[in-house]
This record gives structure tokens, sequence and C-alpha cells, in this order.
């Protein structure tokens, strides 16, 4: 049985690991409960229940179908979510929101199987990446009433570091920032982050984590909360955030200073991971160094602790606001083009001030440090779209690197 030639649809979460890692191309059908709950009923309508062998339809609808179903996405959603992430390294994620596509691309064999045609799927499938929302998909946990306070405030959340986002054998500060984050925003109903503060504790490793957020307060515009990110019981971090929804984010403006100047993503340097520096992290996401700031993987520095470069997802996910988060601590440290070593620079507090949705395309970053004090060092961020306009800024503290 060539493998190039079939499709295996379904769950089947026990045995997902093992077909996860052999394919080349994964499409998780992300769809609104409401679309699937129409296409049951349309099917019903069509074949009036029961079993159709001759069609490969078992028409049988139940009260638990239909509560799956209805949880599908807040339940089962952030399971796949996550084994896609560690099992489908080598394979192409996809997640359409529109079916028509699949029918245009995929189209069923005689013994019922669907199978690629010479035309393949990821060429004509309008998809969409989602390699960093899976690494970063949280799912809500069943806490006793001990632990929930009674207006319902607190929550626990599942998620998981996923290898490669690493730095050193550590996982990137902005990665696990995501993380809570993501949690934070589920546990207040807002989309968007508007600001959050992260304190880091420990490292992070790969493997099973769990989010405690806090609801401290709704509002009609803008809520906040707590989150603290565990791993065996242990908080690697924990952060207060204040989130909204940035839909239509607008207002009077004035700008002092627009977006850096900097050569095209294509004329800068890319940074490519290995297993140790530049680290496997690079790997997960797409950086392009400024020509003149890049220098210093040659060995060159100029001096000046800034560092500049295009940041964006891979694949060309696009970078929603909590992606954002993990882009203000994409770049290597500005410490490097100073005169102190290339060596792990420990965040200790990392604040995000995130001003709109991005728009899809590169993100043009820039980070500078002006002060280096007492052992720490500060880097101030910017992050721009494609479009021109200023979507985050970051403040981030951080031990000096020592040799």
């Amino acid at each position: 049985m060539p493998p190039s030639r079939w499709v295996i649809d379904g769950n089947y979460a026990s045995s997902l690991p093992i077909r996860l890692q052999a394919a080349d191309t994964v499409i998780f059908l992300d769809l609104p409960s409401w679309t699937c709950l129409w296409g049951i009923a349309q099917r019903r309508l069509r074949h009036r229940g029961g079993q159709h062998k001759d069609i490969g339809v078992y028409d049988r609808i139940t009260r638990d179908f239909i509560r799956y179903i209805r949880g599908y996405r807040r339940e089962m959603a952030p399971r796949v979510r996550r084994l896609i992430a560690d099992h489908a390294g080598n394979a192409r994620v996809m997640v359409p929101g529109i079916l028509d596509y699949i029918s245009r691309s995929v189209r069923p064999t005689g013994n019922g199987i669907a199978t690629r045609g010479d035309d393949s799927v990821t060429q004509d499938l309008d998809h969409q990446s989602s390699i960093f929302r899976a690494a970063t998909e949280v799912a809500k946990l069943d806490i006793s009433a001990a632990d929930a306070d009674a207006a319902g405030q607190r929550a626990a959340w599942s998620g998981a570091i996923a290898p490669g986002w690493d730095i050193v054998g550590n996982a990137n500060g902005g990665y696990l920032l995501a993380i809570a984050a993501r949690a934070l925003a589920a546990a207040l109903g807002r989309p968007d982050p508007v600001t959050v503060s992260a304190h880091y504790f420990h490292p992070g490793k790969p493997g099973d984590v769990t989010i405690e957020t806090q609801v401290l307060k709704e509002g009609r515009r803008f809520s906040s909360g707590t989150a603290t990110l565990l791993s065996k019981g242990r908080a690697l971090l924990g952060c207060i955030g204040t989130f909204g929804d940035l839909t239509e984010a607008s207002g009077p403006e004035i700008l002092d200073q627009g977006p850096p100047e900097m050569p095209d993503p294509g004329d800068c340097l890319p940074v490519v991971a290995t297993d140790t520096f530049p680290p496997p992290f690079m790997g997960r996401i797409e950086l392009r160094l400024h020509p003149e700031d890049g220098q210093f993987l040659l060995g060159k520095r100029t001096g000046q602790a800034l560092m500049r470069g295009w940041f964006r997802l891979r694949d060309d996910e696009p970078a929603d606001t909590i992606a954002l988060l993990c882009a203000a601590d994409a770049f290597p440290p500005t410490a490097f083009n100073a005169d102190f070593p290339v060596a792990w620079t420990p965040t200790i507090e990392l604040t995000v001030h995130v001003r709109a949705r991005p728009a899809p395309g590169w993100l043009r970053c820039t980070f500078a440090t002006h002060f280096v004090t007492g052992g720490f060092l500060e880097e101030d961020g910017e992050i721009w779209d494609s479009t021109g306009h200023l979507v985050a800024q970051s403040r981030q503290l951080a031990l000096v690197p020592r040799g």
C-alpha cells in the first residue's frame, strides 16, 4: 500500500501519534460546532438514518454524539493540537476553514477511500498552518469546589511545552508567556492581550504543564486576571494581564517616529536553527536579522546594544496578538552586539503592550538597550506590522550574560 496515495480520517487519538509520524500532510478541520451540527442535520435529511454500506454512511445520532460535537473544540481539539505539535514534525499542517476546498482537491475512489490525484492537496487548499497555535493550545480542567471560589473566578488549564521551542534546553520565555496568556484569554473571555507582565521563576522543559488562572476584574471593555504556569507543581512563571478585543481598535494618533529603516527580509540574514547555537527555537519561527546587527553570528560586533530584523511564524501561519508575546522575546539579546559574552541571558521580567492586531506578513522589529547597571540590562522593543502600524511595545529586564 503506497503511503502517499492514502488518506486516513477520524480522530482515533490512541493511534494518532503513529499516523502523524508517518504523514506528509495533516489536515485538521477546526470548524465551528454549528457547522458540524448543520452537516449532521443535512445528512439525516438526505439519508433518513440507518446504515448505508454502499456509500459508507452510518447515520446514528444520539444525545452523547451531539454533546461530543458541541464540546469538541473545547475538550478534544486542544488534545489533538498538542498531538500534532508533538508528532507531526515532518508533516505540513493545514487548518482549512472552508470544506469546498477539500472537495476540489480530494476525490473518492471506487473503494470508498479518498486518494490524492496529480494535483496535491497542498497546492489547491487555501490553508493556514497552525504550528504555533497548536504549541500554545490549552484546555480547561475540572477543579474541585474547594479550589474554585464562590464566584467561579479561579480555573485550571492543561497545556504542554512542545519540543523544539527551546534555547539551550530551556523553553523560550516569550513562548512560555504565550501559553499562559492563551489560558488567561480563555479565562477572561477576551481574545487579545492589551498589557501583560510576566515574572520568570524557573526554566521550562518540554512536557505537560498546568496553568492556574484567576479573574480579578471583568469590565465592559477590558478584563484583568493572573496566570501561573506550573510544571510538575513547580511555578515557572507568573503573569498579570489585561485583555480586550482589538478587532476595531482605533483612536487619535501621535507618532514621534515611524517604523525602523530596514532592508527587505530577503536582503537580511536568516537565522538557521542548530542543536546548540543558533538554538532549536529558531526552527519554529522565521527570523531575518539586519545585516549590520547579524554580524555577531560571524564574530563581528557593532559595539551598539541593538538588534533589528524581521519576524514571522513558519509556513505562513498568521500571527495573532498572542504570537506578538512570542515575537517580543524571539530575537538574540542586544548584549550580543555589545562587549558581553554570547551566552545565556536569563529574563527576570517581560512586559508587552499590544496596540493592535497585526496585519498578515512579516513583523518589523527593533530592540535596544540603553542602560546596563548592577548586573542587569533592559531591552526596549517595538513591533510594527506589514502595513507600517505599531502593534506592540515591550520592555524586558534580564541578567547580563556571563562567559
